[in-house]
């Protein structure tokens, strides 16, 4: 048989045959050079507990006298390991987020596992964090230093307020005005310089420069995240000094709801409801209570309270909504609080006085969505109107009939609102095996302020920015993340905030260091605010000018497991900081009851602090040691800085079904500094030493449903402190009691907890 080839030659049955052969020996090399070459390994990533998949986890190659590899399992847990990357391979490191990280050492490449299974992280050591990240991750990845006050912390100290929740903490000192309330301030800094968030959502309403901190409740709050020293380039105004960003919870199936009360000696007695229910992809959650405080003083004056009696009603509901790639998440928050401020009686016959009646309300709208666009790009962002009102009523008491009237002269009544219009998105490219991660987004938003405390009554500021920054990962322990901000303020003109972070892996340990500049516009409350009554007489200044500043922080932190001893660990720390403000807004007395806002040339702060914490299963030991230096541009001796010393201890032990718990924090001696407006004298006031001691015992019931805490707070009895004159003498020599606590009290609180599937 003759078959015609294409050309018009003919080819015969056998020379057909013999190109066949040779067609396929030649695809068989070929398979057999690709093989080859490919030849490799896969290794399946999977759970201890159930054998599940662990997908996107992070496999790290280190090779001797070549570069370091780093990949990514995929969605089945699956990485492949070629012999190119297996050449000079030494050691495999494999993590994930909530899980310990896998550690082997390698000989011969041959004898690598096809199985790795990874034990989920020891619960004292899963601290996942969202604020100023790309995507939720531990906080040990992260390039800021983050600390976490977790919600069993919250428990084991019974806080019911952010005031209670912090002010345990090194570089926290937390000061209080019957009227306005609690303020604090961080590293030194006053707390109008520190960014209050409410699961990323800016709290407005500030009073003297400061948010209230005891309005803010801690009723079905999941965790607190803290940053130290600027996040400007991420959050803008307000940010000089870090952020609190409260991350409330969002709902589980699991968690059908519960009910606690809450009861005190010194006259406080708190509820607390909530509940939620899963349905498809939806969660629904509502929770609410009552914080009642019947006012308190060292010493009983049948009628005047130190610290005045108050009453607060507040309640949240959510919805939470899970897609394949999105969540959206909807809340709806109000909170209402009246405070009385009952005068002393009038001479010469005491039997009429001046009472004050306060109320404050919030109501807050917050919708935020948060989703994947594509493999490893990720948008997220919110909207939020915030609603902040405060009333002040004067009545004349007649102590003998028991009756009351208004009081109609001028300053006595006034209604001051605030609110808030916000949006804030971001665009995130966040992956683990690549060397370039980068976000870039927007800030706007607007405050209105209207009432006879704001001059012309009513104002408004705007603010506009545009945001970014970058991660690169120079190396497999150095990762470099730069940022900035531009911003438009309707009432300041605002500079570029740079930033810079760094952070280096050094064996069990890990290096911080950032520098960022600040900018903060002075508010509405400082610029037009009018406080003028019987305690207050509060002006702003419509001639401050912005605040810009300069910060260094440095940190060394670590985690060592101790071999004796089965699942503990020790975590050292060390920090310290540099703050450098120029044109600082601080609150200054300028006659005997005058206060307003002032531009201090120059404001300095530096100082560090040293933390050793040993955690296991079963037990937390923390303790700490700190020292600030403040030069606030008008001390009056020495080099112009003075320092106050901080030490804070705590345990928790669990033994038995019994958890044991004790805190202490040590506030050394401060100054204060009063100005006289005639004779620009100074004096400086000294307050004294003072800790604070609480313990608490608790243990569950009935399977689980019931738990009971019993303990005291303020064991040490601190009520007052002193503050007496340090140099000057413009006002006097005599003490001055400044409040800080409410003495000892015994408190007993009871949670009831709805067990689900």
């Amino acid at each position: 048989m003759q078959v015609r080839s294409s050309n018009g030659s003919l080819k015969t049955r056998h020379q057909i045959t013999e190109v066949r052969y040779f067609t396929s020996y030649l695809l068989i090399s070929l398979l057999s050079v690709s093989a080859i070459w490919a030849q490799g390994l896969t290794i399946r990533v999977e759970t201890a507990e159930d054998g599940s998949d662990v997908a996107y986890a992070e496999v790290l190659l280190r090779r001797k006298s070549a570069s370091d590899v780093m990949l990514l399992t995929d969605d089945n847990g699956r990485v492949r390991i070629s012999e190119k990357q297996q050449v000079g391979m030494t050691r495999m490191e494999i993590s994930s987020v909530g899980f310990q990280t896998f550690e082997l050492g390698i000989s011969d490449p041959s004898e690598l596992p096809t199985i790795i299974r990874l034990k989920k992280e020891d619960e004292v050591l899963h601290d996942v964090v969202v604020t100023t990240q790309y995507e939720c991750q531990s906080a040990r990845r992260a390039v800021e230093r983050i600390e976490i006050i977790d919600a069993k912390t919250l428990d084991m100290r019974s806080a019911f307020n952010l005031r209670e929740a912090v002010m345990h903490r090194m570089n926290v000192q937390v000061r209080q005005d019957n009227s306005t309330g609690s303020a604090m301030s961080l590293m030194g800094i006053s707390g109008q310089n520190v960014k209050i968030l409410i699961d990323g959502v800016p709290v407005i309403g500030r009073l003297d420069g400061n948010i209230d901190l005891s309005q803010i409740n801690m009723n079905d709050v999941e965790r607190i995240e803290v940053i130290e020293g600027p996040v400007s380039t991420n959050y803008g105004t307000n940010a000089l000094a870090g952020v609190i960003n409260i991350i409330t919870k969002k709902g589980k199936g699991t968690d059908p709801g519960g009910v606690d009360a809450y009861w005190e000696s010194i006259g406080r007695y708190n509820v607390n409801v909530r509940m939620g229910k899963s349905f498809g992809k939806n969660n629904i959650r509502l929770s609410g209570g009552r914080n009642f405080f019947e006012g308190w003083t060292p010493n009983d004056t049948m009628r005047w309270d130190l610290w005045k009696p108050k009453e607060q009603y507040f309640g949240r509901a959510t919805w939470a909504y899970t897609g394949k790639k999105f969540k959206w998440f909807y809340k709806s928050e109000y909170f209402n609080e009246f405070l009385l401020n009952r005068g002393r009686p009038l001479k010469p016959y005491l039997e009429t006085a001046f009472d004050e009646e306060f109320r404050t309300q919030r109501f807050d709208q917050h919708l935020q969505f948060s989703g994947e666009v594509s493999k490893k790009r990720f948008v997220q962002g919110f909207i939020a109107y915030n609603h902040y009102r405060r009333d002040r009523n004067t009545f004349f008491k007649d102590l003998v009939e028991l009756e009351s009237e208004p009081v109609t002269r001028d300053g006595a009544n006034d209604t001051t609102i605030f609110r808030s219009l916000r949006s804030r998105s971001t665009y995130s490219f966040s992956t683990l095996h690549t060397r370039l991660n980068y976000q870039l987004g927007y800030d706007a938003g607007t405050e209105w302020g209207s009432g006879l405390r704001i001059e012309g009554g009513e104002k408004s500021i705007t603010d506009l920015a545009l945001f970014g920054s970058a991660e690169f990962k120079a190396t497999t322990k150095l990762t470099v993340k730069p940022g900035f901000r531009a911003a438009w303020n309707s009432s300041y003109k605002a500079p570029i905030v740079p930033m810079v972070a760094a952070k280096y892996k050094m064996g069990k340990y890990t290096i911080r260091g950032s520098w960022s500049q600040g900018f903060r516009a002075p508010d509405l409350k400082e610029l037009y605010i009018f406080f003028v009554d019987v305690n207050h007489n509060l002006q702003g200044n419509p001639e401050l000018k912005a605040e810009t500043s300069n910060n260094l922080t440095f940190s060394v932190s670590g985690l060592r497991k101790l071999k004796k001893k089965e699942k503990s660990f020790l975590k050292p720390s060390v920090t310290a900081f540099y703050n450098h403000i120029t044109d600082k807004i601080n609150l200054a007395n300028i006659t005997s009851d005058l206060y307003t806002y002032v531009n201090i040339d120059e404001f300095k702060s530096f100082g560090g602090r040293v933390n050793l914490n040993f955690l296991n299963e079963k037990t937390r030991i923390n303790t700490g040691f700190g020292y600030t230096a403040i030069n606030n541009g008008i001390n009056t001796v020495g080099n112009g800085y003075f320092g106050y010393t901080e030490f804070n201890a705590g345990i928790i032990q669990n033994f038995r079904g019994n958890v044991l718990s004790a805190s202490m924090k040590y506030n050394g001696r401060q100054r204060i500094y009063l100005i006289d407006a005639e004779s620009a004298e100074v004096t400086e006031r000294e307050t004294r030493d003072y800790a604070f001691l609480d313990i608490q015992w608790s243990r569950y019931f009935f399977k689980g449903h019931l738990k009971m805490n019993v303990g005291v707070k303020n064991l040490l009895n601190v009520g007052n402190i002193q503050s007496i004159t340090a140099s000057g003498g413009a006002h006097g020599s005599s003490d001055v009691a400044l409040p800080v606590g409410t003495g000892r009290g015994y408190f007993v609180r009871m949670e009831y907890k709805i067990k689900g599937k």
